[in-house]
């Protein structure tokens, strides 16, 4: 039996135009995208998002240094 691989919802803007839902409906979901996105964003403290940025920094640097070849 082959197990059934589930994939997760894709993050980002809604599935569909303004065409495809409406207007109201539409506007509701630009809505909670948005406090979706708040929500994430408050999930980590400003300094801890800081120091990962500043350690990728680092890591993109000694990345560009070395030679695979």
């Amino acid at each position: 039996m082959t197990p059934t691989v589930v994939q997760p919802a894709s993050a980002g803007p809604v599935a569909g135009t303004a065409e495809t839902f409406s207007p109201d409906v539409f506007a509701k979901l630009q809505e909670l995208e948005e406090r979706s996105a708040q929500h994430e964003k408050s999930l980590r403290p400003d300094n801890t998002t800081d120091s990962y940025a500043a350690a990728w920094r680092q890591w993109e640097l000694w990345v560009s240094g070395v030679s695979c070849s």
